[in-house]
Formats: structure tokens, C-alpha cells, sequence
């Protein structure tokens, strides 16, 4: 049996390993031939109504794109922003080798 999300069962035979929808013949289906200009038309309308239904589900590159210009907003430096001087040469770590002798220099 399948049960459909409307509550519907449909039942199924079994014959030899494969399921069969009982009460239909060959001659009750009816085949629609389709271009693969249709085909193709058909497969981009259903991608674009499933990536406007859930947009998470859309293109990752994009998706890739949008996190590194959040990340880069975050981690850029504001315009306005001046370091002061003494911040400059902090990473400039010679500067300070004999800091606590500095006292005794001046006084040679």
C-alpha cells in the first residue's frame, strides 16, 4: 500500500519482485511526448519555485559569495579609524630588548 500525505491509500499487487498499482491496464494510461526544449523549460521552472520556496536550497557559489562579503564587513577596518603612534611600531619587538637597563644607560 501506498498512503499519500492526503490520506489516500493506493493499493499495490506484487508479481515476481515488482509492485504493480492494481486496476490499471496499458490501455488506461495515457503518454504525453514532450520536446527537450520542454523538458529542459520544465526542469528550470521547477528549480526556480523549489529555490523560491527555500531559499537555503539556492546556488552555493552565491551562497559562498554572500558569507565572505558578511565576513569581510566584519573584519575590515572603519575609514575613520587611525591607530595611534605608539600602536604602530608595537609589533617592532627590538625596540624594547634592554628596556629595564635603560635607567643604568643614561647614567654612563
Amino acid at each position: 500500500e501506498i498512503h499519500t500525505p492526503d490520506k489516500v491509500i493506493i493499493p499495490l499487487t506484487q508479481d515476481g519482485g515488482l509492485y504493480f498499482v492494481e486496476g490499471s491496464t496499458a490501455s488506461d494510461v495515457n503518454q504525453t511526448i514532450h520536446s527537450n526544449d520542454a523538458k529542459v523549460k520544465a526542469i528550470e521552472a521547477a528549480n526556480l519555485a523549489r529555490t523560491k520556496e527555500f531559499p537555503f536550497v539556492g546556488d552555493i557559489g552565491k551562497t559562498n559569495t554572500l558569507i565572505k562579503e558578511l565576513q569581510s564587513e566584519f573584519t575590515k577596518q572603519s575609514t575613520g579609524f587611525r591607530k595611534a603612534p605608539a600602536m604602530r611600531y608595537w609589533k617592532n619587538t627590538k625596540s624594547a630588548t634592554n628596556a629595564r637597563n635603560a635607567a643604568h644607560l643614561w647614567h654612563l
